[in-house]
């Protein structure tokens, strides 16, 4: 028994004992009895009211510490799992289910028809639905009395709550839901505006090395394919979006140094170096990144020497990239491997030139990267 109705049920006997005590009582003093009578009513009904907007404050107050986390999330896939870990601290005894669900996702007890038809309901509403056996909104199947169904867009269409307890008022979840949904909107929004700026970004940059490119025929294109790589095996291990944008760009910038004009005062500079030297400051990643791509996992790399995880992982993700279109694309037409011989000469150098944890990654998106040799441009 929840709170809300103890607090109405110790009310109403406190009443009930008010009135007993009025009819034992003389008739003179009846006024008095009455007296109590009314204002254990107006207590009761009072204390009511009070419980129940202090869950709503409280259930209030929880979203609100989630939102700083919520907001903070680089990707709608993230932003959906702390809708759903949030949802889970709310309502911990209740089932909460994806839609589509995942192979090792438990399977709901009344099958994935209904999970479909109610998050197709909510998906073409835009907004989260409620439905409910007691108000005859629909026939939901037996052993369900309610579904909660969020509509979230991306991997997962829909979070679908099932058999909600009685005690949790409808107001009280049409707020959360309502709340959740609402700043999951703004996120993915966010998310979309930066993908699409990055888009743009990485469109106007292809441009620029794509036509320094021109200007010698074997590489045309090997930035292009080592940006697409090098993204390809950042995902694989996991880097965060901004982390995956400025691995791109070190990968496009990769060769900058190719067709930089050398400096006059070092002229022994490696086309490394002299590429990273080109690259503002402000961009302290991607500069990082491209300075140190040649470096090699044991220390005998340049320009300075690093080893292991001295060395910056988007420049240990480019090397690996860069070797391995060298053998598939720029290298002469009889010199050129496959994409099995390729993986083999990249996986002999695993401890020495290369990371071996890039590497396992690299394997891991192998597929991806035979398709990538196929179409060099």
């Amino acid at each position: 028994m929840n709170m809300s109705k103890s607090y109405i049920l110790a009310g109403l006997a406190g009443t009930a004992l008010l009135s007993a005590i009025a009819l034992t009582v003389p008739f003179p003093q009846f006024l008095q009895a009455a007296l109590f009578l009314l204002l254990g009513l107006v207590l009761t009904v009072l204390t009511a009211a009070y419980v129940k907007n202090l869950d709503t404050l409280n259930m209030q107050g929880r979203i609100i510490s989630a939102l700083a986390e919520f907001h903070a999330q680089s990707s709608a896939n993230q932003a959906v799992q702390v809708v759903e870990s949030t949802l889970g601290r709310l309502f911990p005894q209740t089932p909460l289910y994806r839609y589509p669900p995942r192979e090792e996702d438990e399977a709901m007890p009344w099958g994935w028809e209904v999970a479909q038809e109610v998050t197709s309901q909510s998906l073409a509403r835009g907004q989260a639905i409620m439905l409910s056996r007691s108000q005859g909104e629909t026939a939901l199947p037996a052993g369900v009395e309610n579904l909660a169904v969020l509509p979230v867009g991306g991997r997962y269409q829909a979070l679908i709550l099932a058999n909600l307890p009685a005690h949790i008022s409808r107001r009280n979840l049409q707020l959360v839901l309502a709340t959740l949904h609402n700043h999951l909107q703004v996120v993915q929004s966010r998310i979309d505006r930066q993908k699409q700026e990055q888009e743009l970004w990485e469109e106007l940059l292809g441009a620029a090395v794509t036509a320094m490119e021109s200007h010698d025929p074997v590489f045309c294109g090997h930035a292009r394919r080592v940006a697409r790589m090098s993204r390809l095996i950042g995902q694989r291990l996991g880097m965060s979006g901004e982390e995956l944008h400025q691995l791109v760009g070190a990968a496009w910038l990769h060769d900058l140094g190719r067709w930089a004009a050398p400096d006059p005062e070092s002229p022994e500079l490696d086309h490394a170096s002299c590429g990273a030297q080109t690259i503002t400051e402000s961009l302290t990643e991607v500069r990082s990144a491209v300075c140190h791509h040649h470096e090699r996992y044991d220390g005998s790399g340049y320009p300075l020497g690093l080893k292991y995880t001295e060395i910056p992982l988007a420049a240990r993700i480019i090397a690996v990239a860069d070797v391995y279109d060298a053998l598939t694309s720029l290298e002469g037409e009889t010199e050129r491997c496959e994409h099995q011989a390729a993986l083999g000469v990249i996986k002999k150098s695993i401890g020495t030139q290369f990371d071996p944890l890039v590497v396992v990654a690299f394997e891991e998106v192998a597929p991806e990267l035979e398709e990538t040799a196929m179409d060099p441009e």
